[in-house]
């Protein structure tokens, strides 16, 4: 199998296919396969959050941003996963 298109488009191939690994080892927690010391909530927020952080540097392009901008916005991402993770807790 070729692949023709740019090198960012490469890296984000190889970064969907690690988190369709890590959604389908989600999906065996969750159907009881197997259990982790860790609650599902925290692997699942954990997922969203890697899924976050790929939305923000390669779709939004923050990559090319100010580190300000972006420090807000991954600040903002992990505050938010961190809460959830929190509040299922509680």
């Amino acid at each position: 199998m070729t692949f023709t298109g740019s090198t960012s488009s490469k890296h984000i191939g190889v970064g969907a296919a690690i988190l369709l690994c890590l959604v389908g080892v989600g999906a065996a927690l969750s159907a009881g396969w197997f259990t982790l010391p860790l609650p599902l909530s925290v692997v699942a927020m954990l997922l969203a959050w890697v899924k976050g952080v790929v939305v923000v540097e390669y779709f939004m392009e923050l990559r090319h941003a100010p580190y300000l901008l972006r420090g807000v916005v991954h600040a903002w991402l992990s505050l938010t996963c961190m809460g959830l993770v929190m509040s299922s807790w509680v």
